[in-house]
């Protein structure tokens, strides 16, 4: 999640999405559907578009994080942060699930990889918390 959420300002319909849980295909979602309760608002069917919305979605973000390299990449979300550690090895913990000791780490994406969220299982592929 970006600081302050995904914002949108419709200039469509108007409405301002502001809350701070949304997450963003759930946010491009909500406008497509506002967008098609309000569709005499509109001529060209491309403003009901997921990809369209997805792009305007991005750069009213962007834009508002002033570019950020953290959250913005060539105007559009990163799909995963630069600088995320890779997983390694765990010693001396065992899978809740298989009693199986092959675990990695998963690591806090938003954080930069600082924080340790919880161990993935690679002989039974769940994902237990820390």
């Amino acid at each position: 999640m970006i600081p302050s959420g995904y914002q949108f300002s419709d200039p469509i319909t108007g409405k301002q999405y502001t809350d701070l849980h949304t997450l963003f295909d759930q946010r491009v979602r909500d406008i497509i559907r506002d967008r098609l309760a309000n569709h005499r608002l509109f001529t060209d069917d491309k403003f009901v578009s997921t990809e369209y919305v997805t792009k305007e979605l991005s750069a009213q973000n962007c834009a508002r994080l002033k570019n950020n390299p953290l959250f913005c990449s060539n105007g559009l979300p990163p799909t995963q942060p630069a600088n995320v550690p890779k997983p390694v090895a765990v010693v001396g913990k065992v899978c809740r699930y298989c009693g199986s000791s092959n675990l990695t780490e998963i690591v806090c994406a938003t954080c930069g990889g600082r924080k340790v969220t919880g161990y993935k299982c690679q002989n039974c592929g769940k994902d237990n918390p820390k």
